[in-house]
């Protein structure tokens, strides 16, 4: 067989791949649907869905006291209630009490920590490199252009893919839900708020990758790894060596984060969302009852495909990751601009 035709039939292979995904799905509907219907004395159903039940209830209480803690350190109210006023009965113009505490009930805005920290950082990282973000726009073109590309460059992936791979992780949970989000619980000043945020936050993100350009490392196999972990380790070690047990702990800290963050916002989120799409769109409109009992059935093999074609991506490393979102991407961020 020629080349030419092994090229056509690869092209081929995924579409035909996705078609193949989509009935298998469609058929594992209809047949546990059945299945649902037949088993539904015994039981089966009820003990699936307790068992999830029970355990959203240990991650809840797990998590909730982490989140808790992490609420009071990062999210405290640096304003000190300034913003907040004391909320009324509008029948009688007395002030609500707190039925528990007894004390004044106020609302209003208030100003996070985390939010005016990284806010600070972003108008000081574009002041201190002479508003990057507005100098260098052309020359970051010409980057993921390929203009200075070379072969003997090392790296595993053209900047083209490097942008591609950070920008699949923004369009969709930042991009869509993130600002949905934002504008309906904080009205339409939080647009202003995000461009301003966007704009200068552009000079922090070049400080980062920056660091990550220089602390990088190269393995024996040639691979390169590097980011936050390795410049937080590595650049705060160059302060001296009291620096260092302080640099290793909270380069670890970043690293399992990472993974926390990861885990609930880059996988449970989307792919929820996702599934969330397809079974109102595709399946529930072709079932007469038992709604509940099969989406508790499609879940887990819709997640079960999912998480192996992601594996297949993402056990593959960066390079495997960067050509998959160079092929994927610049049609995602179509469809996202011109919806």
């Amino acid at each position: 067989m020629q080349n030419a035709d092994l090229s056509q039939l690869s092209r081929l292979w995924i579409p035909c791949k996705c078609l193949f995904i989509a009935l298998v799905i469609m058929a594992a509907t209809s047949s546990l649907q059945a299945k649902v219907e037949e088993d539904e004395d015994h039981g089966m159903v009820e003990m699936i869905q307790t068992s999830q039940e029970r355990i959203a209830e240990t991650l809840d209480n797990t998590l909730g006291k982490v989140n808790e803690v992490l609420f009071k350190v990062l999210l405290f109210d640096v304003s000190g209630g300034l913003f907040k006023t004391e909320l009324t009965d509008p029948d009688t113009g007395e002030v609500i009490l707190d039925e528990e505490t007894g004390e004044p009930v106020v609302d209003g805005p208030s100003v996070k920590f985390l939010v005016i920290f990284l806010a600070l950082g972003a108008v000081f990282y574009s002041a201190y490199h002479r508003l990057v973000n507005v100098r260098m726009f052309g020359h970051a073109f010409k980057i993921v252009r390929g203009d200075y590309d070379h072969d003997e460059h090392e790296g595993d992936i053209t900047p083209f893919r490097a942008l591609t791979s950070a920008l699949s992780a923004t369009v969709g949970l930042g991009n869509i839900a993130g600002v949905a989000l934002a504008m309906v619980t904080g009205g339409p000043g939080a647009l202003f708020w995000m461009m301003f945020l966007g704009f200068f936050g552009m000079a922090s993100k070049f400080h980062e990758s920056t660091l990550a350009q220089m602390y990088r490392i190269t393995n024996p196999d040639g691979s390169i790894s590097g980011g936050p972990m390795f410049y937080l380790s590595q650049g705060l070690s160059e302060f001296g060596e009291n620096w260092k047990p302080f640099a290793k702990a909270i380069a670890v800290l970043f690293a399992i984060l990472c993974m926390g963050a990861a885990i609930g916002g880059g996988n449970m989120f989307q792919a929820n969302q996702a599934f969330e799409g397809f079974f109102t769109t595709f399946v529930q409109p072709n079932l007469d009852g038992n709604i509940e009992a099969v989406r508790v059935q499609t879940s887990f093999g819709v997640g079960l495909i999912m998480a192996v074609i992601v594996g297949v991506v993402v056990i593959g490393g960066i390079t495997r990751i960067g050509a998959a979102t160079a092929r994927i991407l610049p049609f995602m961020a179509t469809l996202y601009v011109g919806a």
